[in-house]
């Protein structure tokens, strides 16, 4: 009686869960972006004018934004999105810099607007 010898099975590795990536954020993001567009192009009788007052429009300015939370979400939880969030205070500049962002970008933009003569006018 011959004794056979059998490989020992080895034990399946759990499936891996799918979590969204790069391709998810270029999708949600054109997707938003070219759907709403589209909607402005067929059919502006349904949602109005493009402009800053228009939800719709902010929603489309905005669709990278909106995919970058989903998919930081997705991947990191609820946590991953707060220390995503927290990142943007982590801005390193000295005050002189600060001063030029919030006052000297300003003052610069408005001098433009003199010398083209469009400071009365309404913003776009």
């Amino acid at each position: 009686m011959a004794i056979t010898q059998t490989a020992p099975t080895e034990p399946k590795a759990p499936a891996k869960k799918r979590t969204f990536g790069l391709g998810t954020f270029f999708a949600i993001t054109f997707a938003l972006t070219w759907g709403i567009a589209s909607l402005f192009m067929f059919g502006p009788d349904v949602v109005g004018g493009a402009g800053l007052g228009n939800p719709y429009y902010v929603l489309a300015v905005w669709a990278p934004a909106v995919a970058g939370i989903i998919v930081a979400w997705q991947r990191l939880g609820l946590r991953g999105v707060g220390r995503m969030f927290a990142r943007f205070g982590m801005v390193r500049m000295p005050a002189s810099g600060w001063w030029f962002v919030a006052v000297g970008v300003p003052v610069i933009v408005f001098a433009g607007a003199v010398v083209a003569g469009t400071a009365g006018d309404a913003p776009v």
